[in-house]
């Protein structure tokens, strides 16, 4: 039985990846695999007997003591790999588990890229030391692949790789639309947008909100009279704020994480997403799979391949309306709210069906279980 290492970036707020690493889990064991995980950070650093998970460093203290635990990162996967070692096969998710396992491991690793690299790192110290980092041992893998044809190019204006391969997540749609059908009480004639997703700066929840109401006062005959926030993080006392600021109270839900929210999202009348930066949005695909049009802007993941339904990048101009939903410009903030706005507007007054043709999940899933070999 060949055995199998994941290695995730956190057990806590691995939001996209942890769904993804999970979902390639089950494929390889439904092929006789036997696949570990290894989080760089969980709970705890210890493992209960017999579990199939493990942790480096823990989630929890202070920001000073999480910094000193990262900094003994390297060392501690190198004892876990004298511990634990022997994997035929080491998949690592995102640029820090990466070139963790790169420096360590070095031999059958294959790297799953999940953001656009150019758009990752404010501090340029940190860019210029990742950057270097990715050239000299991105090279060196397996594989490298990249999970859009905008992650495919952006990695390649950093490195020119001999190693890298396209592939989307392999996402289970109908697992996804039986989800839908659990049974949730939502009002038969409310109307709503929503969002899904972590409450955290870069989310821009705050400029949607202020969107939203734009959205009311210039359309005050609409029967969309409803935002529902899904998800929790640091920014939720903010934005309770301003929501209370404008008079939105009656409007604006905040459901805190929901086990399941697809039945949310496959009776709202759209779901929004306009972070500043983002990883592969599965929510986007999420949502088409159950017919709800999406909001994006256009930013180097995967939200233009997801709306246009297309691969390639072609040039188009803003707002780009589709039978998806609308993809929108990132702009700054202020003309962002405007943006959004108008594209509420646009919802409510055009009929949208909803589709996705790019992903084959058989394919993807033999491309995968062909890495084993």
């Amino acid at each position: 039985m060949r055995k199998i290492l994941l290695i995730v970036p956190s057990k806590q707020n691995g939001g996209g990846i942890n769904i993804v690493a999970y979902e390639i889990k089950k494929i390889f064991e439904q092929h006789l695999a036997n696949v570990e995980v290894l989080f760089l950070k969980g709970n705890d650093i210890s493992v209960l007997p017999n579990s199939d998970e493990y942790y480096l460093v823990s989630e929890n203290g202070s920001f000073f003591f999480k910094l000193c635990k990262r900094l003994t990162l390297k060392r501690k996967l190198r004892k876990f790999n004298k511990d634990y070692g022997r994997y035929d096969l080491v998949l690592t998710f995102g640029f820090l588990p990466s070139i963790l396992a790169m420096r360590v491991l070095k031999k059958n690793v294959i790297i799953t890229q999940h953001a656009a690299l150019t758009q990752s790192f404010h501090n340029p110290i940190l860019k210029k030391y990742y950057f270097h980092q990715i050239k000299k041992l991105y090279p060196k893998a397996k594989k490298v692949v990249t999970i859009s044809t905008d992650m495919e190019n952006d990695l390649k204006s950093i490195v020119s790789l001999d190693n890298q391969k396209n592939l989307y997540n392999p996402l289970d749609f109908s697992k996804i639309k039986g989800k839908a059908q659990d049974s949730l009480i939502i009002p038969s004639d409310e109307k709503y947008f929503v969002y899904v997703g972590r409450l955290s700066a870069e989310k821009r929840i705050e400029e949607l909100i202020y969107a939203f109401s734009n959205y009311l006062k210039s359309n005050k005959l609409t029967s969309i009279t409803k935002l529902k926030i899904v998800g929790n993080g640091l920014e939720i006392k903010k934005l309770k704020f301003i929501v209370h600021k404008l008079n939105l109270l009656s409007n604006v839900e905040f459901t805190g994480n929901l086990a399941n929210p697809y039945p949310l999202i496959a009776k709202a009348e759209a779901l929004f997403l306009i972070s500043q930066v983002e990883g592969f949005p599965n929510v986007l695909l999420e949502a088409i799979t159950l017919e709800t049009p999406v909001v994006s802007v256009d930013i180097l993941s995967g939200p233009y391949e997801i709306i246009l339904d297309k691969m390639r990048r072609t040039k188009i101009d803003y707002p780009m309306i589709t039978q998806n939903g609308i993809l929108l410009e990132n702009n700054a903030s202020n003309v962002l709210i405007e943006d959004v706005s108008k594209a509420m507007l646009i919802i409510e007054q055009n009929l949208f069906s909803p589709s996705i043709s790019i992903i084959d999940r058989e394919k993807i899933i033999n491309e995968y279980l062909g890495f084993l070999y």
